[in-house]
């Protein structure tokens, strides 16, 4: 029977550049956890732009937020795949003589070493969790992303270290995280602290980065032009037509 319902968030449940969750989106949550079904929201967003995502049951449902890097609920970590102490500080002096943005995340907050802007940015973004740094003393957890911005071209890393692998491109943004995390993991981790089967999962996304998770779930849905191909999963074109589809597994156990 169904007990695990993983999803990724940006062009699954949000989409079309949307910042807050649809009425069919919360519906899909609500019907999930109504039935006794655990949610997980799994992003390469940070937690705590997740947490005001899904404000309406954000002590109920999972985040493996940063990638996979990092999975808590109602405030409590479960696991995390951090990333070392010296790619911290070398992004941080990089940061610094390069003049680009970059910001840390941790479970406790985001540190920002950059301009106004940028701080504002991920200040509000964060719901207020944003702090400036200067030194890696002023970090105070473990970081699980590290982010680097520029209004231009975003140069990052000038070597990647051992343990970190870029996760993410977008405009303005190159995204690190730790080379042994991905949905796929954090998918098997959550799996395997809860005591819940492939059997017993199912998932939805939208990239290529989703099908590791996809395959770890005996029911898949990928959206209808996703990226996650091969993974033999059942195609949607909208969060109405997910719910549909989830209602009827629901319907059927």
């Amino acid at each position: 029977m169904l007990k695990l319902f993983a999803s990724d968030v940006d062009g699954t449940l949000l989409m079309n550049g949307e910042t807050a969750l649809g009425e069919n989106a919360q519906g899909l949550i609500s019907a999930l956890l109504s039935a006794g079904v655990s949610f997980a929201a799994v992003s390469g967003r940070d937690i705590f732009s997740l947490r005001r995502i899904f404000n309406f049951a954000r002590e109920k449902i999972f985040f493996a937020a940063c990638g996979g890097a990092i999975c808590v609920r109602a405030g409590h970590t479960l696991f995390s795949r951090p990333v070392s102490a010296e790619s911290v500080r070398r992004a941080l002096k990089q940061s610094r003589e390069s003049g680009e943005g970059a910001v840390f995340c941790t479970e406790k907050a985001l540190y920002v070493n950059g301009g106004a802007e940028l701080f504002d940015y991920v200040s509000e973004s964060s719901g207020g969790m944003a702090k400036r740094i200067n030194t890696l003393p002023d970090i105070k957890e473990p970081v699980c992303k590290i982010s680097f911005y520029s209004k231009n071209f975003v140069r990052g890393l000038n070597e990647t270290p051992f343990d970190l692998r870029v996760f993410n491109e977008r405009s303005g943004w190159k995204e690190y995280i730790n080379r042994f995390a991905d949905k796929g993991t954090a998918l098997s981790e959550l799996q395997a602290r809860t005591g819940i089967y492939a059997s017993d999962t199912a998932s939805a996304g939208n990239e290529a980065s989703d099908g590791a998770m996809l395959l770890r779930s005996a029911y898949r849905f990928a959206f209808d032009d996703s990226l996650a191909n091969d993974t033999g999963a059942v195609r949607f074109h909208s969060p109405e037509e997910l719910l549909k589809l989830t209602l009827d597994i629901l319907k059927n156990h």
